[in-house]
């Protein structure tokens, strides 16, 4: 069975996120049993910031109570609404991203579905304080889906994936699993930077590539570009693609991305959800963590007191 954490703050954006997921399962994208599992985490203490004087009116035990009806509540929608799925509900108490990555390190789900409001670009949208901070801990499948994507499935996928090696191409399977449930045009797309001319195509990668997703759409594009982060925005959107998957490899692009200004201008950020891939012998090895303190201290800003960041 199949493990998918929804996450939820009771927000539209959170509401919007688990329906662009439901539609994905309501497909024949996955034809397994799926343990739905929503997740709410609530703050520890009350937080009444503009009326102090209230904090003795509402008690924590009455904000918890609160939450749970409404967690309730979202359970009940999505159960009527979905009714040949099951869904679950666990309430967390703690710090929204702290909380959130302690629940994945317990749930061990196959896939964590995020919210995002759309920030201004590509990278802020995926760099929320809490979606960074998840993304960034958690080393599991992620769909974040910002405000403005459309309740449609895939139907043109862009994959971001410079680096991938001939060992790899497990971190592909949910690709493949879309391509036998919807067969999308698929574009794996490769920038090339000043930098990196002289890298040349892996021509093994490719074919194996193309034995493994098994595609009569699949198509390969080397572009050049000054900035991989850039190049890759602007092909997502002369393209008019409706999903981008980014595989986290070291000199992959999602830590470029992570890297990347989060102050940057960007263009797709409202419409276009975000898979995020994960190689686990890559992520076992650890390489990952050098990165840590770095990224903790230029990119973690203040922390936001909901999940929809």
């Amino acid at each position: 069975m199949k493990k998918i954490i929804l996450l939820t703050d009771f927000s539209w954006d959170a509401d919007h996120a688990i329906e662009y997921a439901m539609q994905w399962f309501s497909s024949s994208y996955n034809s397994g049993p799926l343990d739905f599992i929503l997740v709410h985490v609530a703050p520890g203490v009350p937080a009444i910031p503009t009326y102090p004087f209230l904090t003795s009116m509402v008690s924590s035990d009455d904000l918890l109570k609160e939450e749970t009806e409404q967690l309730h509540a979202v359970c009940a929608h999505f159960s009527t609404k979905f009714p040949h799925f099951k869904f679950r509900e666990l309430l967390v108490i703690g710090e929204a991203a702290k909380s959130i990555c302690t629940t994945i390190h317990q749930e061990h789900p196959d896939l964590v579905v995020m919210g995002t409001k759309g920030f201004t670009g590509l990278t802020r949208m995926i760099m929320g304080s809490t979606a960074l901070e998840v993304m960034r801990k958690a080393q599991c499948k992620m769909l974040i889906v910002p405000s403005g994507a459309t309740l449609d499935l895939p139907r043109k996928v862009v994959i971001g994936a410079n680096h991938l090696a001939p060992d790899q191409l497990h971190v592909l399977n949910p690709v493949k699993d879309m391509v036998e449930a919807w067969n999308p045009e698929l574009e794996m797309v490769r920038v090339v930077t000043p930098r990196e001319l002289d890298d040349i195509v892996d021509e093994v990668v490719v074919k194996r590539v193309e034995h493994f997703l098994n595609s009569k759409k699949l198509h390969f594009t080397t572009l050049q570009h000054v900035s991989a982060e850039d190049g890759l925005e602007e092909f997502i959107e002369s393209e008019k693609a409706n999903l981008l998957v980014l595989i986290g490899q070291e000199r992959g692009y999602l830590l470029n991305l992570i890297h990347h200004s989060v102050s940057k201008e960007m263009i797709i950020h409202a419409r276009v959800p975000v898979l995020i891939l994960h190689d686990q012998d890559w992520e076992e090895l650890g390489e990952r963590a050098g990165h840590d303190h770095e990224l903790e201290q230029k990119l973690v800003g203040q922390e936001a007191g909901t999940f929809i960041d």
